[in-house]
């Protein structure tokens, strides 16, 4: 008789339902709306079942963009979200995110010893950019 191979099942992934980890999910099959996600959606509340979100005027209008997001997630995810999207908003819209992250990073950098070597042995020069290393 013979043996059936013996198989570990997987466990699901586990999804990352802030909003930079749905705009994250969506940017391979939604790289245009994912664009407008980043600069026009300031996050207010997010969770694995709604998102409530402020709109800020650019490319795509207000509408437009609540129906796409909403075709994306039902896409992406088998399932809908209630999504709340109006208004202005203090909080950062990602694009402000990655460029806080990375004015933060830059500084971490200007700080490290063996970076300060390198700019005092080249003089003029300047670090422009630090890129994130993936988690």
């Amino acid at each position: 008789q013979k043996q059936k191979p013996s198989v570990t099942p997987q466990k699901p992934e586990k999804m990352d339902f802030s909003w930079r980890g749905i705009v994250e999910k969506l940017q391979a099959d939604y790289a245009p709306l994912v664009g407008s996600l980043v600069t026009q959606i300031r996050p207010e509340e997010v969770t694995d079942q709604s998102l409530k979100l402020k709109y800020i005027k650019g490319l795509r209008s207000e509408r437009e963009l609540q129906n796409q997001l909403s075709e994306a997630l039902q896409k992406t995810f088998g399932r809908r979200f209630n999504i709340s999207l109006n208004g202005e908003s203090t909080s950062e819209t990602l694009a402000e995110t990655y460029a806080r992250e990375g004015e933060e990073r830059k500084i971490r950098a200007l700080k490290l010893p063996d970076v300060q070597k390198i700019l005092d042995a080249f003089p003029g020069s300047e670090v422009l950019k630090v890129n994130a290393t993936k988690k």
